[in-house]
């Protein structure tokens, strides 16, 4: 509505009868342009010399300097982290913010930020404020969901690590990574059912 009314107003008719909206349709065919969307990705001249990511305790130190001070003990985050083909880091992204409990994640965010930043590999964060380092039956599907859309991607998930004030807990050192039948099994969850 608020875009027919604009073009309305750029036409500089003032009926509102159908041969307005006739007229609304021709401008709309003749000077409608759709918005351009832009990608950009402005990263440091010194990528190059960004930390490589080696095992999960180099990961947890970096995901810590990032986490909001005071935070780690009171509520769920979830964060990402973009490396390139040599595990350099790219850049570090928070997903998203939950209750004590619980953490949202929004799948099209995660991947429309991972591809923006022309990710090859993901490393991913979360926090229990309960201090509890064994993941839960939720923390194992949505790493299952996140490595079946960045298979699709041609990326991969490297580590799902989970962080406690005092601790962490690795994924991808415990063995609990999505195998790749758990990953294609996933990815015929999310392919949309055909009507």
């Amino acid at each position: 509505m608020s875009r027919q009314l604009s073009l309305f107003e750029q036409s500089g008719s003032t009926e509102y009868g159908s041969d307005s909206h006739e007229s609304l349709t021709q401008i709309f065919q003749k000077n409608y342009r759709p918005p351009e969307v832009n990608l950009i990705f402005d990263p440091p001249k010194s990528i190059i010399s960004n930390p490589t990511m080696t095992s999960s305790k180099d990961v947890e130190k970096i995901f810590r300097r990032h986490w909001p001070k005071g935070k780690m003990g009171l509520q769920e985050h979830f964060y990402m982290m973009m490396l390139n083909r040599n595990n350099a880091i790219l850049g570090i992204s928070q997903i998203g913010i939950g209750g004590t409990a619980y953490v949202p994640i929004d799948l099209k965010i995660v991947f429309a930020t991972a591809v923006k930043a022309c990710s090859n590999s993901l490393i991913f964060a979360h926090n229990h404020p309960s201090g509890n380092l064994k993941p839960s039956q939720s923390d194992l599907e949505i790493t299952k969901k996140l490595a079946a859309g960045a298979k699709i991607l041609d990326m991969q998930v490297l580590d799902h690590l989970i962080l406690t004030p005092w601790n962490y807990y690795s994924m991808a050192d415990d063995g609990q990574l999505p195998q790749v039948g758990e990953i294609s099994n996933c990815i015929e969850i999310l392919r949309p059912e055909s009507s």
